[in-house]
């Protein structure tokens, strides 16, 4: 139907008050588009505005869509789902399990067999913003044997804070490629400290691809007292905030000073981004006698071997590279997520991510046409398969506080789904489907 036709339908149903040209027009009115109505009118202005808003919420609404023959890993406490459907109705799941009722006006996708999982979140996605050094040149990943660019990590002063959102830049071509490996969420940080944005990875869309301009909390230390001395400092403003309403006013009119608060009161999670195993020491002894932060660390898998036994215990998410390292000064290799399950310390994986110690390693995201393929070599190394795809999506969506509507399958979640010829740990699969918030944007049949 012609934008014309829509508008008139609206107009019709709605009935609203045109004004016209010489008073009649004559024609009943059935024709907004047609002369003689007086464009110009305040009251046609206005009445156009509703219009078009009524004609795309009438008839730009997402179909409703449902998966159906499918083996859904759903991260929730109703396990793996062998033969099941999911339907997904307004960019929500509406409902998942084996015996769900496929609505009349659906369009039903057969899975074929094939696994559905939730989509990735990556909580540490560094960008470029201002200011930015060479240091922090942009990231190269393959996909099936092409070379890409995705937005690099940056450079700047530790101390300066960064709002990421008002640096986000959304047609940066190296967001294209992202929907191919499956990612739907990123969390998006820099150097330094400052508070993070969320983002949906539909590149298609850049206009709606901001999911939550503010954010959580971040910063990247070494072992040295300045560095450790930025989150010490707004804790201790923090906490005197929570005792003092005037400290607190004082805190919400500076940069980030609100976000703290939350930190501090356990609001809102923090990440950090430690050099090294005693900058993870150090930062766990400073957090520690803050009951309520939500504190989450990003470091090296070497990093984290060093300083494992400060971790233990502790109330500490970790997020790490999903891959096999080398222990220092000898030829023995381990997995920093197998030895962090085995310790009962929870994490969740960055694809993308870059820890300070290992700046000068390769960091492709993709080394061949299988962008799961670190993961699955976690899994044959020991790591359960049912942990290692919960790092994947519903760890990361712990980390940044949004659980409650991302990371499993669940009825009332946004759907952001995978969907999988086969099992997405082996190497003869491939990603059919990707779906964000109920739309597709990658599809691959």
């Amino acid at each position: 139907m012609s934008v014309a036709g829509r508008v008139g339908r609206v107009l019709e149903t709605h009935q609203l008050d045109l004004p016209k040209n010489g008073g009649n027009c004559g024609n009943g009115g059935s024709r907004i588009l047609d002369p003689p109505y007086d464009y110009g009118h305040p009251r046609m202005m206005r009445n156009l505005i509703a219009i078009l808003m009524l004609a795309t919420s009438a008839f730009a609404a997402d179909p409703v869509i449902a998966l159906r023959n499918a083996n859904i890993e759903t991260m929730a406490a109703a396990g793996r789902i062998e033969k099941a459907t999911v339907v997904i109705r307004n960019g929500k799941i509406e409902a998942v399990g084996k015996d769900v009722a496929i609505p009349d006006d659906a369009k039903v996708i057969d899975a074929a067999g094939g696994t559905i999982m939730p989509g990735i979140i990556d909580p540490f996605f560094e960008v470029n913003v201002a200011a930015a050094t060479a240091d922090a040149a942009p990231r190269t990943i393959v996909i099936g044997g092409r070379t890409v660019t995705v937005p690099g990590g940056v450079g700047g002063r530790p101390n300066t804070f960064t709002r990421v959102a008002d640096n986000f830049y959304p047609y940066d071509a190296g967001y294209k490629p992202l929907p191919r490996v499956g990612f739907t969420r990123l969390n998006l940080v820099a150097s330094g400290n400052g508070q993070s944005a969320m983002i949906r990875v539909n590149p298609a869309d850049p206009d709606h691809m901001m999911d939550r301009a503010d954010g959580i909390a971040f910063a990247s230390i070494t072992n040295q007292s300045d560095s450790l001395d930025q989150i010490r400092t707004k804790l201790e403003q923090a906490k005197r905030g929570s005792n003092s309403a005037t400290m607190a006013k004082v805190m919400a009119g500076q940069a980030g000073g609100q976000m703290w608060l939350d930190v501090h009161d356990g609001k809102a999670p923090l990440i950090v981004s430690a050099a090294n195993s005693a900058a993870i020491a150090h930062l766990v002894r400073a957090v520690e006698p803050y009951k309520n932060v939500k504190l989450t660390i990003m470091a090296s898998g070497v990093a984290f071997a060093d300083a494992i036994e400060s971790l233990k215990g502790k109330n500490v998410r970790c997020v790490v590279h999903p891959n096999l390292e080398m222990l220092p000064n000898t030829r023995d290799r381990f997995a920093p997520a197998r030895m962090l399950h085995e310790a009962g310390i929870a994490f969740g994986f960055s694809l993308t991510s870059r820890p300070q110690a290992t700046a000068d390693i390769d960091n492709s995201l993709v080394q061949q046409e299988f962008p799961l393929f670190p993961v699955a070599m976690l899994v044959k190394s020991g790591l359960p398969r049912q942990v290692a795809l919960a790092a994947l999506s519903k760890q990361p969506a712990t980390i940044l506080g949004i659980e409650a509507t991302h990371g499993s399958i669940e009825a009332g979640k946004m759907a952001d789904l995978l969907l999988y010829t086969g099992d997405p740990l082996d190497p003869a699969s491939r990603l059919r489907l990707t779906i964000v918030d109920g739309r597709t944007t990658h599809a691959n049949d």
